[in-house]
């Protein structure tokens, strides 16, 4: 349902399930995320290490200081933490921090247009000299400080930036759609289900905060508790749709249900025009949405499978077998500065390309290049890139949802073409080319499908059945007769089948009767009779005839006769044939 352009692992899994995955969804790149030092557990341990660089959050900072400045400020102020601070787990889920997500802590200066840091330094940090501390920090010195700014809308998160302008799978789950998920609790299943919340609210939200973790102690603490009542007044727009006020939740799954409860009272005490719930979520299963939800989810931007123009797609028409798509890039790249860094990454495009060759009469757009899942197409599509060559290779091609192809872009080298190869060439890449290097891989202990045969060509056979599909009127209408109960039968006598038919299990069925009349039992477990089995068996097969090479009209018309008469018994009507200048044939339906 999610359809991930890369699945990136901390589980280190066996071959036979990486390559299910690959079955399954077909991502570009499966990373495992293989430890250097097994000794370390500090946050740097786990910072994810891609092959490629992603497009950064950051990207977006520029649009959104030129048309969303905070109270008119000409900057946004994103919240860091000093590299000699402890980063508190409520700072580093809720809202993320620069140093540690980029490992540096400064901004690059073309970027200081847009953006500044507001830093969490300790008291006793900024007193010192010897640390280094620079005169132009504008600093905060705890969390609460850090939450005040949040809800006067005086800083944002890059926790917030990773969600603007970001297509995403909008899931309609209530009732957790509906109402702002305050979760109370540390545990490993509070987090969990703190992050699963997030993914559940309306796409429309994702500019402002919709989910906030905190711990039990920290609703203890007066100060807290009624910054958090101002926050959650003033930057809370997550309802039910109805016109109503907005919605809370508190939600937790560590917590008892009397814990909750007392959660839930601080919480009405500091909140004003908002509608407060409690509700303890059992299982960690059932943070994940239902079936029925996911079976119902879209993007954000709707993708109808048409040729229709829609927000975030632009059509392009070519010719021949090499397509020259427009240069597109996300929106919001075009506030950002030449080869700014934020802006040296990769993001993903879906092409939905029309072969040679006018559409369905019907409407239908069959003329679609529509890649399958498990036979991997799109290393058949060659593209050719522009400008400068990108300081990494991007990931492969693959197929997106909905089978259009996907590949991925930068800035620095944009898709120029894309030769579409024929039907032929692609599933022939599909079946011998693509994985033919899989060996060497798993040496390397990276799973990939492996290709799945040698070599493959066109059959020689190709041509009849080209013939028969043109002449029965496409694949749907030839099935409709050659895989009739009665055609069946009549191409089982040609040697269609290697099941066994009726017409050759009668000499042993006459045989056996025979030898019924002789012996009036026939027992399995005894050897005698098994062996005297074998032999009659042994000695129909071997004057059993090869297939018929052909049927006589004469025999197509009885079997027709006597397959038609079965049928109308079984049906319970009756049939009757006339002669002269009436009808040929009348019917008439038994009640």
């Amino acid at each position: 349902t999610y359809d991930p352009d890369v699945i990136y692992s901390y589980v280190d899994l066996d071959q036979g399930e990486v390559l299910r995955i690959h079955e399954w969804i077909y991502p570009s790149e499966y990373i495992w995320h293989d430890p250097v030092d097994g000794d370390r557990h500090d946050v740097f341990a786990y910072k994810p290490n891609y092959r490629f660089e992603p497009l950064s959050c950051l990207s977006v900072i520029f649009t959104a200081a030129r048309h969303s400045p905070s109270h008119g400020a000409s900057t946004l102020r994103i919240l860091d933490s000093w590299h000699g601070a402890e980063v508190s787990p409520f700072l580093a889920d809720n809202f993320g921090t620069y140093w540690r997500s980029m490992g540096a802590g400064m901004l690059p200066s073309d970027a200081r247009g847009a953006a500044r840091l507001l830093t969490l330094v300790p008291s006793e940090a900024l007193g010192g000299r010897h640390y280094g501390m620079g005169q132009d920090f504008e600093t905060i010195p705890d969390d609460l400080a850090a939450l005040t700014a949040f809800s006067d809308d005086r800083a944002t998160s890059l926790a917030q930036a990773s969600a603007w302008f970001a297509q995403r799978l909008e899931v309609q789950s209530h009732p957790w759609s509906s109402a702002f998920s305050l979760v109370v609790g540390s545990s490993f299943e509070d987090r969990v289900l703190f992050w699963n919340a997030r993914h559940l609210i309306p796409a429309w939200l994702d500019r402002d905060v919709v989910t906030l973790r905190v711990a039990e102690e920290q609703l203890a603490d007066p100060a807290f508790l009624q910054q958090l009542g101002i926050l959650l007044g003033r930057r809370n727009h997550v309802g039910s749709g109805t016109g109503g006020p907005p919605t809370v939740t508190i939600r937790s799954i560590s917590l008892s249900e009397a814990a909750l409860a007392d959660a839930a009272a601080r919480v009405k005490g500091v909140v004003r025009g908002s509608f407060i719930s409690a509700a303890r979520v059992g299982p960690l299963d059932a943070t994940v949405p239902d079936t029925r939800s996911l079976g119902a989810a879209r993007e954000k931007v709707l993708f109808p499978g048409t040729l229709s123009h829609h927000p975030g797609w632009s059509a392009f028409t070519w010719l021949g077998a090499r397509a020259q798509p427009p240069e597109l890039a996300p929106v919001h790249l075009s506030d950002v500065p030449f080869r700014q860094r934020f802006a040296m990454g990769c993001w993903a495009v879906d092409y939905l390309l029309e072969r040679e060759g006018a559409a369905a009469g019907d409407g239908a757009n069959r003329s679609l290049l529509l890649l399958p899942r498990r036979w991997r197409m799109a290393s058949a599509f060659k593209i050719e890139r522009g400008g400068d060559r990108p300081p990494f290779m991007p990931p492969r091609p693959r197929r997106g949802r909905d089978g259009c192809l996907t590949t991925f872009v930068t800035a620095e080298a944009p898709v120029t073409a894309i030769h579409v190869p024929d039907p032929r060439s692609a599933i022939t890449r599909a079946l011998s080319a693509d994985g033919r290097g899989a060996g060497h891989l798993m040496r390397h202990k990276v799973a990939y499908p492996a290709c799945r045969c040698a070599w493959a060509a066109a059959s020689n056979e190709a041509a009849y059945l080209t013939g028969v599909l043109g002449m029965a009127g496409g694949l749907s209408a030839a099935g409709s007769f050659l895989l009739h109960l009665f055609l069946r039968t009549q191409l089982e006598k040609l040697g269609a089948s290697s099941d066994a038919g009726s017409h050759d299990l009668q000499p042993i069925l006459s045989s056996l009767g025979k030898r019924a009349r002789r012996d009036q039992s026939f027992d399995l477990s005894a050897s005698d009779d098994r062996g005297a089995l074998a032999a009659l068996v042994a000695r129909e097969a071997r004057k059993m005839r090869a297939p018929q090479a052909f049927l006589r009209l004469s025999q197509l018309q009885t079997a027709w006769r006597e397959h038609r008469q079965a049928y109308w018994a079984r049906e319970g009507g009756q049939l009757s044939i006339g002669t002269g200048s009436g009808p040929r044939i009348g019917v008439q339906k038994g009640l």
